[in-house]
């Protein structure tokens, strides 16, 4: 059940190229037919790189599109934010609703809803590989044309990399100043050893095809 927010949020203008960018990438890959790249993982190698600003914004920007339904989820349940920033409650959410099976979801516009991430324990195992939970995915499908998670970083392995083996792809954010190439190397081989293919590198604000990540 969706709950209607009356907030208007933009983005912002120093992002809105590199956004564009990255919104293109996934509309194109859309119209080739691959629909089946629709459960998109943001992730990246430490804290603080920017998946919360990419998730949001990228999420924003295909809003925008005609018919597109998004749903955006806070997964990542180290550090949630997005309520945050689109000022609704952390919880209910995405825990409570793994844990009863049904999900309070925002409705942030017509085309654009959020799942927040809801308020785990300090010993809180997400059940990422149970039937249930890959069918509510399933059913999330069903109802929209991407959705867009922000999922906790991945150096120390966890929780992150257990959502990404359920998802169709993923975008890797990398910060050039804070993560090593070896550190990013590592983490690449981790996505693709769960079983989730990598679809963008995105460092300093663009989308990259180039170097030794990709």
């Amino acid at each position: 059940m969706a709950t209607q927010t009356e907030k208007t949020f933009e983005i912002p203008p120093s992002l809105k190229k590199p956004i564009a960018s990255l919104r293109d990438h996934f509309l194109l890959l859309s119209r080739r037919g691959k629909k089946t790249n629709r459960l998109v993982g943001i992730a990246s190698v430490r804290g603080g790189e920017g998946t919360t600003t990419i998730a949001a914004n990228l999420a924003l920007s295909l809003s925008k599109f005609r018919d597109a339904k998004i749903l955006l989820v806070d997964a990542n349940l180290t550090n949630p934010t997005l309520h945050k920033i689109f000022k609704i409650p952390q919880s209910p959410g995405l825990v409570e609703g793994m844990e009863k099976g049904q999900y309070k979801i925002y409705s942030i516009s017509p085309s654009l809803s959020l799942l927040p991430a809801g308020k785990p324990t300090p010993d809180y195992i997400p059940p990422y590989e149970t039937q249930d939970f890959l069918k509510g995915l399933n059913n999330f499908k069903t109802l929209n044309t991407f959705i867009l998670f922000d999922i906790s970083p991945l150096l120390a392995g966890g929780d992150g990399l257990r959502l990404l083996a359920a998802l169709d792809t993923s975008l890797l954010v990398v910060g050039a100043e804070k993560t090593t190439l070896d550190d990013a190397l590592h983490v690449k081989e981790a996505i693709l050893r769960a079983g989730t293919n990598i679809t963008g590198i995105v460092t300093n604000q663009v989308i990259s095809r180039l170097g030794n990540l990709c």
